[in-house]
Parts: C-alpha cells; structure tokens; sequence
C-alpha cells in the first residue's frame, strides 16, 4: 500500500501548562462568555488559587481568546470534576 502524495505530516506538538490538565482536573474553572481575551487573565488568577484547570466556551475559542485544547464540551471529551464553577463576564451597565 502507497501513501498518497497529495499529504504530509508537517509536525506534532502538546500544549505545556503548570495548571492541571482539564479532562482530569479535579477542579475546573471554564468562562461561558466573555469581551475579550483579557479577561482570561482574571479567570488564571482564580483557577491559581484554587488549583484549577481553566476551561472555555466554543465561542471563546472559535474566537480566538484560547487555544482548542481549552474547550469545554467537545465529542468524546468527558470532565468529571468535583467543582465547577462556570463563569460569565457582562459589561457594566451604562445606567
């Protein structure tokens, strides 16, 4: 069997984190919605203290704010933490 010549592995790389990995976290901090990628900064800040693997929306990452391994959420990716705290961001009112 020949392989076809129309494809070629280019290169094979793993996300690196101090923070736990998100499918076996025992505490997991995603941001549901959020105004920019800045605000994740806030939500590392959190997930330090408690020791928590940051997760995301589909929307923050089809975005652009966090890489696709942050996703919560996708096929045949099961999380099982003890807690989850699922956050949103909203703009202060201009009242």
């Amino acid at each position: 069997m020949s392989l076809p010549t129309h494809t070629r592995f280019l290169s094979r790389t793993a996300a690196k984190s101090d923070r736990p990995d998100l499918q076996t976290a025992r505490r997991v901090c995603p941001w549901t919605r959020l105004a920019s990628a800045e605000n994740f900064k806030l939500l590392y800040g959190l997930a330090d203290a408690l020791g928590a693997a940051v997760g995301a929306s589909r929307a923050a990452v089809d975005a652009g704010y966090v890489p696709n391994e942050m996703q919560v959420g996708q096929t045949g990716k099961i999380i099982a933490p003890e807690l989850y705290m699922a956050l949103a961001y909203r703009e202060p009112s201009s009242i």
